[in-house]
């Protein structure tokens, strides 16, 4: 005990001397010397929300599959950081630090039109090494950009590559772990497009008007624009084909593209207004098509007046109904009409509707999606978890980002892709649904059928 006690304290001693130069979820990571040799060392500190047994169980495990994988790793011809310690009483690392080196994801962004050969060397070498990883049924599970290196002043761009952070790795032969490193990898590559579209646009009855959709630095060049239209009180929404014009991808440099897409509409105040115009984006980097809307209102020749009132929400307010009343010479008798507003500070439900699947008798083998839309809720945060015969799903779920609407609710969808196998057959995929403002969770349920 007086041991481990003085290897304890002489660590602390190590790692406050040590420059500190990023701390995660799991561990903090430090540079410094040891045994004379430029070092980084990685200490996974203690979980106080977990039981410290379990605790101690779980880090010890997680550090020694990390020593495991890059001792593999290295015995497999590829390169990763020399192990020069491991001290499992405090979880700690000595990894070689791999000095003068930059990551793939700075090489990639600092790279110029020259360079192009280069990256499509690299692009190989990375495939080599995966697949030479991945033969040793070796799952990195972080397979980022950011988690590879490369040396500098080797003679050569891509002579040594790096692979760095195996503390989510583990052992696996199946495909669809090995594909979950390709998935990762692929997103570390993709650059989700920047999209400007103004939420609202008034104008005046009779006008014309240009809604500009500025799309920019996206990556790849492969992107699809569609527009539709809808109206505020119905999520239905209808493809627009004419008066559309989207112009050619532009390559803007450094590998991203843009383009700009635009609808001309005339302000009808009888067709369109309120009406919800939507640029519809199909690219690579979104896991399901991505909406960006613009509410049209119409104004007339008639004249217009605001009234507002400010205030401090409390809890006592709740349910409370505020009333604006306004007079006009207009009005019949009593000569005012009342506007009322009901002050709601426990949310609204989610509108839950039924699982969907696309295509809705998929075959062994075939990718499908089942969809659930969430519509007309309060907060925007939702919860949904998607389960398989009891058991949580977790590869394949994706959400998509809250919509506003003008009525002040929002609504999501939830997708789970999956590629059913013959066992599927029959399976029961459930949702579960929670939300704030719900009195209990709601759940929906679906049984895959398979195309025999």
């Amino acid at each position: 005990m007086a041991v481990d006690k003085a290897n304890n304290n002489n660590m602390v001693h190590f790692l406050r001397s040590a420059e500190l130069l990023k701390q995660g979820a799991e561990a903090r990571v430090y540079r410094g010397e040891f045994l004379g040799k430029p070092t980084i060392v990685k200490e996974r500190f203690p979980k106080l929300y977990r039981h410290p047994a379990l605790d101690e169980k779980l880090t010890h495990r997680r550090t020694v599959q990390e020593v495991r994988s890059i001792l593999r790793c290295r015995k497999a011809g590829i390169s990763a950081p020399v192990v020069y310690f491991v001290d499992y009483t405090s979880h700690c690392i000595f990894l070689e630090d791999i000095v003068g080196s930059v990551t793939v994801r700075d090489y990639i962004i600092s790279a110029n039109i020259s360079e192009a050969k280069h990256l499509e060397v690299l692009a190989q070498k990375i495939g080599e090494i995966l697949a030479k990883m991945h033969d040793e049924d070796l799952i990195h599970g972080d397979l980022t950009t950011s988690n590879m290196l490369l040396k500098q002043g080797s003679g050569s761009a891509v002579a040594d590559l790096v692979l760095i952070d195996f503390g989510l790795s583990y052992i696996s032969a199946l495909p669809e772990d090995k594909g979950v490193d390709l998935y990762v990898l692929e997103k570390a590559f993709l650059m989700r497009p920047t999209v400007e579209l103004p939420g609202e646009l008034t104008v005046t009855e009779g006008e014309e008007k240009t809604l500009l959709c500025k799309i920019s630095r996206f990556y790849p060049r492969q992107i699809s624009v569609v527009w539709l239209i809808g109206s505020s009180s119905s999520h239905e929404m209808a493809p627009i084909s004419r008066g559309v014009c989207t112009a050619e991808t532009e390559d803007v440099g450094n590998r991203t593209f843009s383009v700009s897409s635009r609808i001309t509409v005339v302000a009808n105040a009888m067709v369109n207004n309120g009406a919800k115009y939507v640029c519809m984006i199909k690219h690579r980097a979104y896991p399901q098509p991505h909406n960006r809307s613009l509410t049209l209102r119409v104004q007339d020749n008639k004249h217009s007046v605001w009234g507002k009132t400010q205030l401090v929400v409390a809890k006592e307010h709740n349910n409370t109904i505020f009333t604006c009343r306004v007079y006009h010479d207009s009005f019949h008798e009593p000569g005012y009409e009342d506007v009322t507003y009901h002050i709601n500070i426990e949310g609204t439900p989610p509108s839950v509707m039924f699982i969907n699947c696309d295509p809705p008798h998929p075959k062994v083998g075939e990718k499908c999606t089942l969809s659930l839309y969430l519509s007309d809720f309060c907060p925007e945060h939702v919860s949904v978890t998607w389960y398989r015969n009891s058991q949580q799903v977790h590869t394949g779920v994706f959400l998509s980002p809250p919509a506003f609407d003008v009525n002040g609710l929002y609504s999501l969808w939830s997708f789970l892709q999956l590629t059913p196998t013959g066992e599927d057959q029959g399976s029961v995929f459930r949702c579960l649904v929670e939300h704030s403002a719900q009195t209990e969770p709601e759940e929906r349920e679906y049984t895959l059928n398979l195309q025999s």
